[in-house]
């Protein structure tokens, strides 16, 4: 059966493999340059973290980078393909197939991260409820609010701007009805993207 329309997300296995390429062919491109801020944004104070999206796991050596190793890290994400390199590169690691809006652990963590996830999702203020459910601490992600073309998503048909394109002003609306204690925003310098952290309470 497929997603209700509001619930679809613009990916399938194919996109995958296709992203997956990428990111190998261009180790120091705008992937790995989201990854590197998103996790300096989670706090060391937490010690499970939930990476929603998590793709092929590339956000725990930023995590090691930094000298911070949750004592629980789960990965969902939706592709057997990712999925499967994600467990062979770090076999220490949980890594589960899943969905932000089905298929997440039916536990809380401390931090609920996402990188590069919201992109991929029509919904996003539901994608965000359902992450922000499953934190007890603070929920840490990005999302594109500038002018920014993808290549991949355009082959396959999908509107850009309906994607990527929201004003932040938008994105800081969704953050402030979750009801947390703080939040901290950071744009980028090319103002393409917008990395956010909001506390559900104060540690």
């Amino acid at each position: 059966m497929n997603n209700p329309p509001q619930e679809r997300m613009v990916w399938n296995e194919t996109l995958a493999k296709k992203l997956m390429t990428q990111w190998n062919d261009d180790p120091d491109g705008r992937h790995y340059y989201l990854l590197k801020h998103t996790a300096a944004f989670i706090p060391e104070e937490c010690k499970e973290v939930l990476d929603v999206g998590c793709g092929f796991g590339d956000l725990w050596p930023f995590l090691e980078q930094k000298g911070f190793t949750p004592e629980q890290y789960c990965g969902i994400d939706p592709s057997r393909a990712m999925l499967s390199r994600a467990r062979t590169r770090f076999p220490q690691l949980d890594f589960q197939q899943g969905d932000v809006f089905t298929q997440l652990p039916a536990s809380a963590f401390d931090c609920v991260v996402s990188c590069s996830l919201l992109v991929h999702l029509w919904n996003k203020e539901k994608a965000i409820q359902h992450m922000w459910n499953h934190t007890r601490r603070c929920l840490v992600g990005n999302f594109v609010v500038g002018e920014f073309k993808s290549r991949t998503e355009s082959r396959i048909g999908v509107d850009d701007e309906l994607i990527h394109h929201i004003p932040v002003v938008w994105v800081q609306e969704i953050l402030n009805r979750l009801g947390g204690v703080e939040q901290i925003g950071w744009k980028t310098p090319d103002n393409v993207v917008y990395f956010f952290r909001v506390w559900r309470k104060c540690l």
